[in-house]
């Protein structure tokens, strides 16, 4: 057998290959006053580590997301490097459901198999029609993919359903940490930029625990925990009141993330999951409403750079958005969402083939290593189209083709969920998977105005939750 699970790992061979690594390199960097070279062995001891307990890489993943990345964008405090932990963790845990898989003699069939292998080979075409560099290709589908490769970790890896709840409750406490860091980060920091002139103030300076530029992924992370405790209060009953008692304080950092379009994508998501399976629960979707929305208006009418805004028409009339995110690119300013969008559907025109495959997966994005950034990007970086929205995201690097496949990998999402919800008895799935529905609306909804599928925090949460689905759904005898 490749790997025994089973089997208790020995520990003298433990402690020989953790002694022979840390006395080598710890020398080494002492000699050569290198920190960074300690990376490789803690590195190397990691994954002995998630090899034998996978439950570890998936919390090491949470605290790189949540932690690493925002302490080294902005703050600088770790080394860039040690953000690529979660990449490492995916790679790891990859590895070892391929070892599983060739163990078991088995495969198991998902929702979006036929799909992603579509949306992978439609990738393939794209590399060979735009002549991408291999390594430039390969870093396109790790943006693309990545996350959806986690998902099949987790359905390979088949954790107990105490071990999900605990997963599930942890990203929970994640969201609630966000409160006080992002009232923290408004309270300290606005004065000092305030201090240097009013035109400092930028929209994306409170982000939690999230890295520089998140305000909108902050501000979507929280919907998505309200998802998942309106799920609590409609199912859960011992729990209702707690649930209802605890969505106000996710809406506490709204105001200070400065993300417009939250306040647009609420209400729908609410409305959403409030008609889903309506005459069911009246009376219980009725008074969720009627708190949420008039905490809802509180917040707007106590925000001060709402002020400004005619909100009426903000929320109401879609010309007044339509014309704020269409206007022409302009240099040194951020494209509309709509522009981006023009932007690269009006290149693709001119490539071969463009508006189907699109430029090649990598070709349009931005590299840590300058000698791997895409040929597109380099062109237009300074209007960064791509990244204003995943429809653009997606379109610019797989055309019209990935787009679709991709959306109809979230819609097959979306399926399976449905199906989850009305098979299972157990009402604290039932009440997750509510709450999904809900978070997969919101995905949808704004895929116009971020690429919430490409930002690790978002990208992260979905694809945990599909997978959980997809492991309860088996463990329940709904899914085969």
């Amino acid at each position: 057998m490749i790997l025994h699970l089973r089997k208790p790992l020995d520990a003298s061979v433990l402690n020989v290959f953790t002694i022979v690594l840390l006395a080598g390199y710890i020398g080494y960097t002492i000699v050569h006053s290198h920190p960074l070279l300690w990376l490789f062995p803690i590195s190397m001891i990691l994954v002995v580590i998630i090899f034998k307990n996978p439950r570890v890489g998936i919390y090491v993943m949470l605290i790189s997301l949540y932690l690493f990345d925002w302490l080294s964008d902005p703050f600088g405090i770790l080394p860039r490097q040690l953000t690529w932990t979660k990449d490492l963790v995916i790679l790891v845990l990859l590895l070892r459901t391929l070892i599983l898989m060739v163990e078991r003699k088995r495969t198991l069939r998902t929702p979006i198999d036929v799909l992603l292998s579509l949306f992978v080979l439609a990738g393939c075409v794209s590399c060979l029609i735009n002549s991408t560099p291999l390594i430039v290709a390969a870093l396109g589908f790790r943006h693309a993919l990545k996350y959806i490769l986690f998902f099949y970790v987790l359905v390979y890896s088949d954790f107990e359903e105490r071990f999900l709840q605990r997963l599930i409750l942890v990203i929970l406490l994640i969201a609630f940490v966000q409160v006080p860091i992002a009232i923290v980060e408004y309270s300290l920091w606005r004065p000092s930029l305030m201090a240097l002139g009013p035109a400092m103030i930028r929209p994306d300076f409170v982000t939690g625990t999230l890295p520089r530029g998140s305000s909108g992924v902050l501000s979507l992370f929280l919907v998505s925990a309200m998802c998942i405790l309106i799920g609590f209060g409609m199912y859960c009953k011992d729990i209702r009141i707690r649930a209802l008692m605890l969505i106000p304080l996710l809406f506490i950092p709204l105001p200070f993330a400065m993300s417009r379009a939250t306040f647009l994508f609420l209400p729908l998501v609410v409305l959403y999951l409030l008609v889903k399976n309506a005459g069911h629960r009246t009376i219980l979707r009725f008074s969720y409403g009627v708190v949420l929305f008039l905490v809802f208006f509180s917040i707007i009418y106590l925000t001060p750079y709402l002020a400004k805004y005619n909100v009426a028409d903000w929320l109401l009339d879609p010309r007044f958005i339509y014309m704020e995110q269409a206007g022409p690119p302009q240099p040194g300013k951020d494209l509309g969402r709509i522009t981006g969008v023009k932007f690269v559907a009006d290149y693709l025109k001119g490539q071969p083939y463009g508006r189907l495959f699109g430029v090649g997966p990598g070709m349009w994005s931005e590299s840590y290593f300058p000698s791997f950034t895409g040929e597109i990007w380099e062109t237009f970086s300074e209007y960064r189209a791509p990244g204003r929205n995943q429809i653009a995201r997606t379109l610019s690097e797989f055309g019209l083709v990935g787009l679709i496949l991709y959306f109809l990998i979230v819609y097959k999402v979306y399926r399976m969920n449905q199906v989850l919800f009305k098979k299972v008895n157990d009402n604290y799935w039932k009440a997750i998977s509510f709450g999904f529905s809900g978070i997969i609306f919101l995905y949808v909804a704004a895929s116009i105005y971020i690429p919430l599928l490409h930002w690790n925090a978002s990208a992260f949460l979905f694809w945990t939750l599909a997978g959980t689905a997809f492991t309860i759904g088996r463990k329940k005898g709904i899914f085969r």
